[in-house]
């Protein structure tokens, strides 16, 4: 005890907040902020039947008035992105097809409900994964309708690891 005293009352102890915790807050506040949303943890929902057999149809439209392209919420494969560009493939009754779109892809992920960001250059449907491989240094993933591997981020690993782990149960 520094000060000699023996015991703590709520005076003292609201009075040691009113002196260095309101002060400091604008500064520690934000940067507790900012610390959340860059390390938060990202989850990744669980695959139930009702997510897998939609029937919606979801509509892409990029920065171009002629493009859009009106495809079915489950026949989203993966998305692309380079640099203001974006690849989005998706079934057809032909195979899989690639279409491009002059957006980012935060915005072609705010169109597509059942993208997920497994990196910062790529989107998945997670319904059409097929493997998850490599080290510790470097994952990727593969799709069962294309021989691409994707990279997959520290961060997203994570997540992702967390859902297969949580849908095998």
């Amino acid at each position: 005890m520094v000060s000699g005293l023996t015991s703590f009352t709520s005076k003292l102890i609201w009075g040691f907040i009113k002196s260095f915790g309101v002060p400091f807050a604008p500064i520690v506040v934000p940067f507790w902020i900012y610390l959340r949303s860059k390390y938060g943890v990202i989850e990744v929902p669980l695959r139930t039947k009702e997510n897998t057999k939609s029937k919606k149809s979801v509509t892409i439209i990029g920065n171009n008035k002629s493009e859009t392209l009106t495809i079915l919420e489950s026949d989203f494969i993966f998305a692309k992105a380079q640099q203001n560009y974006v690849d989005v493939y998706y079934n057809t009754e032909n195979g899989m097809q690639q279409q491009t779109f002059r957006n980012t892809l935060s915005n072609i992920m705010k169109q597509l409900p059942k993208a997920w960001q497994v990196h910062r250059s790529y989107l998945v449907n997670l319904d059409y994964l097929d493997t998850v491989e490599g080290n510790a240094r470097k994952r990727f993933i593969r799709i069962t309708t294309t021989k691409e591997t994707i990279p997959i981020s520290q961060v997203y690993y994570k997540a992702l690891n967390n859902r297969l782990s949580n849908s095998s149960q």
